[in-house]
């Protein structure tokens, strides 16, 4: 998979039958090693899978601020949207902007704080008119 600013390295690709994978490497154009990394994997609360998914990217801080992360995560909301897989989730560090940033860019909608997931995260849901499960946040 190719985009405009970066490609998915080839260990990215989704798991047989499920659309969903393990982080793969996230590649700037260019012959040069991964920046960062972007995944997308099935989310489990304390009650165990729920029908979410998540989407998340790690970048090197040398390469951050450039649309790496933005561009490789609306690639992979492209598969997974191909895929059928939804709603999709992103959760960042409540003090983590430059993700909270990433997110809305992608137009994902901030749903606020949560814990539902073991620690305190920023929750944000594509799409954005996506139902949450009812339950805690």
């Amino acid at each position: 998979m190719v985009t405009k600013a970066a490609r998915l390295g080839p260990a990215f690709g989704p798991a047989p039958g499920a659309g969903r994978g393990p982080p793969g490497p996230l590649v700037p154009p260019g012959p040069q090693p991964p920046v960062g990394t972007v995944l997308l994997l099935p989310l489990a609360d304390a009650d165990g899978p729920t029908s979410l998914t998540e989407v998340g990217w790690h970048l090197h801080p040398d390469h951050q601020g450039r649309g790496l992360a933005t561009e490789a995560a609306a690639a992979v909301l492209a598969v997974a949207a191909e895929a059928g897989i939804g709603p999709v989730l992103a959760m960042t560090d409540p003090d983590n902007i430059r993700s909270q940033a990433v997110a809305t860019r992608l137009g994902m909608r901030d749903e606020g704080l949560t814990e539902r997931w073991g620690r305190t995260s920023c929750q944000f849901r594509y799409p954005p008119d996506a139902r949450a499960r009812p339950g805690p946040a």
